[in-house]
């Protein structure tokens, strides 16, 4: 986009498989958001060169930046999403209606537990670390039965359903990536945390989580304390 003369211009390769288109975006173009700078017109190349095999903006996952830089945010102006340096942007697509399935899933840091979810497609291709762990922080930090507040610098690890992944990686992984419809618990470790007794296990279900302890309805007013520490920020990451 553009004619190249624009010395800020950014200039770098989008790929999904065999398929690569250089791109070239001068000021104008890098003040779009990605999705229609980069997104769209890497579309219309693929399906020109792939028509048994179509892909669709719909159905886009994730976009990942070389050297480093991890997810990108397609929701963001072009410019910003692609940082200077990257010389190769990954699309990954499947199926147009990829997050047709509901993706939810109960978030804990010591002994509090949020619900994240069910998140909307453009959460869903956004770094997990905005998506969860900052929302979390911000969420977690509100309370006022938290004993000290905790940043999102001092990630120390990650648990999903059990596997402890490594802080750094998971941060910069599309949501997707590591919020499937099957997954149930997400632990977050700051600092010296160890993985607690039950951080990481999947979660009983919620009726007979109910059956076996009292105050866990509707109405957590008259919920005992522990149950009161349950609560959620899906409004926070589904508009």
């Amino acid at each position: 986009m553009g004619d190249g003369s624009d010395a800020d211009a950014r200039r770098f390769a989008v790929r999904c498989g065999e398929v690569q288109l250089k791109i070239t975006l001068d000021a104008k173009w890098q003040r779009k958001p990605f999705d229609k700078a980069v997104v769209e017109p890497f579309i219309r190349s693929y399906n020109k060169k792939k028509p048994d095999d179509t892909v669709h903006a719909d159905g886009l996952v994730s976009a990942v930046a070389d050297a480093g830089f991890g997810c990108i945010d397609p929701s963001k102006p072009a410019g910003e999403a692609v940082a200077a340096g990257v010389s190769v942007v990954t699309l990954t697509f499947g199926p147009k209606d990829v997050f047709s399935e509901p993706r939810a899933a109960w978030v804990s840091c010591r002994g509090v537990e949020l619900k994240i979810g069910p998140l909307e497609p453009r959460w869903l291709r956004r770094p997990f670390g905005a998506v969860v762990i900052e929302r979390f922080v911000q969420a977690y930090n509100a309370r006022a039965d938290v004993p000290a507040p905790i940043g999102p610098a001092e990630l120390s690890g990650v648990v999903i359903d059990g596997e402890a992944l490594d802080a750094a990686d998971a941060a910069a992984a599309p949501t997707a990536q590591l919020v499937g419809p099957a997954t149930r618990t997400i632990a977050l470790l700051f600092g010296r945390d160890a993985p607690g007794a039950r951080e990481g296990v999947p979660r009983e279900p919620r009726s007979r989580r109910r059956s076996a302890r009292s105050g866990c309805g509707a109405s957590c007013a008259r919920s005992p304390p522990a149950c009161r520490r349950r609560a959620s920020f899906a409004g926070r990451t589904g508009g």
